[in-house]
């Protein structure tokens, strides 16, 4: 009798079977840096899991760090975010992050290759040390994002008389933008190396304008209309920067020839 009690208790304590390895996606592969990512991992639990608003006995920790640094067997699940589960044995769970916990921040803010590592712990009844009964992981490569600047200028444009500009900007992420018209004594935008604290004229593109007369771009398109008057007769050279989030400048220069005014006859 007490052989097959201690049997029974051995069977009941046991460490739980490993589930069938966890199925991990991304919202975005590739993902784009500086843009919200979710992770989403999937399998089977191997345990009762539950959950009583103190404390979950499985849970899924999600992990994500530079490829360059490893693989996943030299990372620990507590080194990740972790997210509870529950469900009776032998159902299948979802668990999400997001927005995604990058190890270098916020979101991804370099290019290049990711790996995430996911494990699922669980806490067996009867103990109280957690336990991985399933693993997964996922190579994420990030690219930077996308940007562009469309900067329309007239080539001409009498004296004394307005001269409309308009600048289209799109972007993937958030960046800065910069519109300016050049002072005497340079002959091109890139002479200038970046926009200057003190422009001939600066063409705010928006509200939160830097010491160096950019401003915030956000995410998305944005079209600005600009009316210029009153520029005197020579040759003026237009400026458009994007600083984006990662990767390099984006520069578009335009030339406006400005002519005397012609005398009434």
């Amino acid at each position: 009798m007490a052989a097959a009690l201690a049997a029974l208790a051995l069977a009941l304590f046991a460490a739980p079977a490993l589930a069938d390895g966890i199925a991990v996606s991304a919202s975005s592969n590739p993902a784009v840096a500086g843009l919200p990512l979710t992770l989403t991992a999937r399998g089977t639990l191997p345990i009762d899991c539950t959950d009583d608003g103190f404390s979950a006995n499985c849970g899924v920790s999600f992990y994500i760090a530079p490829a360059s640094s490893g693989d996943c067997t030299d990372a620990t699940p507590g080194n990740g975010e972790y997210v509870p589960v529950v469900g009776p044995a032998g159902s299948p769970f979802t668990a999400t992050d997001a927005p995604a916990s990058f190890n270098r921040g916020g979101a991804a803010d370099a290019v290049g290759t990711d790996i995430v590592c996911v494990w699922l712990e669980v806490v067996p009844p009867g103990s109280v040390d957690s336990q991985t009964a399933a693993t997964g992981w996922l190579t994420l490569p990030v690219r930077a994002p996308r940007y562009s600047l469309k900067l329309s200028v007239p080539r001409h444009a009498p004296a004394g008389r307005r001269a409309t500009v308009t600048a289209t900007a799109r972007a993937e992420a958030r960046g800065f933008i910069a519109l300016q018209i050049l002072p005497r004594g340079y002959r091109s935008c890139r002479a200038a190396g970046g926009p200057l604290p003190a422009p001939l004229l600066n063409l705010a593109f928006g509200p939160d304008v830097n010491d160096d007369g950019s401003a915030v771009l956000a995410p998305g398109t944005t079209t600005k209309r600009f009316h210029v008057k009153r520029l005197a007769p020579r040759t003026y050279i237009f400026c458009g920067w994007i600083t984006p989030l990662v990767g390099r400048d984006i520069l578009v220069q335009r030339k406006l020839a400005v002519g005397a005014r012609r005398s009434r006859r």
